[in-house]
């Protein structure tokens, strides 16, 4: 039976042990500093949190796990105060899987554990009859005096009062003296029994009711337990690997040496589960995905497979799934390009020793030098020259230049049937130089035998 369903691992983290505590002007007192290698032990106790200190270094990678039963959600900060402000990332891990970060600066984290065991064992129902009171004062100086300032004040009235009934005329259409208007500061509060202040009225109660009040009682819990909190260094990957199972730290760093195309292989030997692969550029606390024209993938259940082009000196982050965890794996890798580059080579050579082979049997084969009969004009702007027919060439080349050095010379290929050439679009009345040679051919290679003297021709 397969006992727990496991998804991709995710993040991967590095750490730098520090062995004497640091003092750190933060908030809060920090009870140790952690690192590569360190295990913290929270005891349970009323409200106790503690503070670690973590320094992380650039281009090192992380794992953060526990070893006890319950999982630990640990909230991480820039200081030791839990201002949500402060707050850089959490880490939730459980006894069969971690948490991997990678840092790609220095970086100085505050883990906040918190393992409080005085907890609410229950409480009870009180109802309580509360008063509602209602006094008015006529100015701000009788609201002092009675320990109220305008901030206690629930609502201000304004009331005015008249001498006399008027319309606002008199009869000889003067206008009457304009209302007095006063305010009245209202104060309204409300008071539990057995807490009315002395001096309130009845009529000052303007109304009463009954509260319910939940009393919770606190105890500590028992069932509380320590909590574990443990860092190692991120893996690096080598070449290959072989887990008996899927716990743990299933991410895996490598920097190649050598850019080209990887090959990443992981199958398990377990026919009822499925595993899976991963490989993205590393970042802070995660990957970059490789895109599709960077990376071919194929698969059948219980085997992955992907190829992807992978730049020198970058680091990669490769993660292992599977369907559960007791499922075991083997992931390994092969470098693509230089396979392809040993099979050219091994094809060069080849190549280079057939090649030597073929030279080596075609060493002694060379053309004789040919004889040029004649070299003549025989009509404007052309030439053409003869020559002794070669045993066994396969054919001749013609060079000619109007430069006895023959510098910038023209060829032209002339086949074995005929040993003349004639050559068209000269210049007029120009002096030509022309040398012939002949070439046998052994395969693709021509093998030239030595030039004829230099014939002069002026051209008609």
């Amino acid at each position: 039976m397969k006992k727990l369903l496991m998804s991709v691992v995710s993040f991967c983290l590095l750490a730098v042990f520090v062995p004497t505590v640091k003092a750190d002007a933060a908030a809060q007192p920090v009870a140790g500093n952690i690192g590569i290698g360190s295990t913290v032990t929270v005891t349970p106790g009323r409200d106790k949190v503690e503070w670690y200190r973590m320094d992380l270094k650039a281009g090192q990678s992380y794992y953060f796990y526990t070893t006890g039963d319950k999982p630990l959600d640990l909230p991480v900060y820039d200081k030791a105060d839990d201002e949500e402000a402060n707050r850089v990332a959490w880490i939730d891990v459980n006894k069969n899987s971690g948490e991997t970060y990678y840092a790609v600066k220095d970086e100085t984290w505050y883990f906040r554990i918190e393992n409080n065991n005085w907890k609410q064992m229950g409480g009870q129902s009180i109802y309580k009859k509360i008063y509602v009171v209602e006094r008015r004062f006529s100015s701000k100086e009788e609201l002092e005096e009675a320990g109220f300032t305008e901030k206690d004040v629930s609502e201000q009235e304004q009331v005015f009062t008249e001498t006399e009934e008027s319309d606002g005329t008199d009869t000889s259409g003067a206008v009457t003296q304009e209302p007095d208007y006063k305010t009245i500061y209202v104060v309204r509060k409300e008071y539990e029994e057995g807490e009315l202040p002395e001096g309130i009225k009845e009529e000052e109660i303007v109304r009463t009711y009954q509260k319910d009040h939940w009393e919770p009682t606190y105890g500590t819990d028992s069932s509380i337990e320590n909590k574990t909190f443990s860092v190692a260094a991120g893996q690096t990957f080598t070449g290959t690997v072989t887990k008996e199972d899927s716990r743990g730290d299933n991410v895996y760093f490598y920097k190649p040496e050598v850019s080209g195309e990887y090959t990443f292989k992981v199958e398990t030997t377990d026919s009822e589960s499925d595993v899976w692969l991963s490989v993205g550029k590393a970042k802070k606390g995660d990957s970059i995905g490789l895109s599709s024209r960077s990376r071919k993938s194929s698969s059948r259940f219980g085997y992955h497979e992907m190829t992807v082009s992978l730049q020198a000196g970058a680091m990669y982050r490769i993660g292992v799934g599977s369907d559960y965890v007791d499922t075991p794996y083997t992931l390994s890798m092969v470098n693509a390009q230089a396979e392809q580059e040993a099979k050219k080579a091994q094809e060069a050579q080849a190549a280079q020793a057939a090649q030597k082979a073929q030279e080596a049997a075609v060493k002694k084969v060379t053309a004789k030098k040919v004889k040029v009969k004649k070299a003549v004009s025989p009509a404007a702007r052309t030439m053409r020259v003869t020559w002794k027919k070669v045993s066994g060439a396969n054919g001749y080349e013609v060079s000619y230049s109007l430069k006895k050095n023959m510098k910038k010379a023209k060829t032209k290929t002339v086949s074995a049937k005929k040993p003349s050439a004639l050559i068209k679009k000269l210049k007029k009345g120009k002096k030509y130089y022309v040398k012939v040679r002949a070439f046998k051919k052994v395969g693709d290679v021509k093998h030239y035998g030595k030039f004829s003297k230099t014939m002069k021709v002026r051209v008609k």
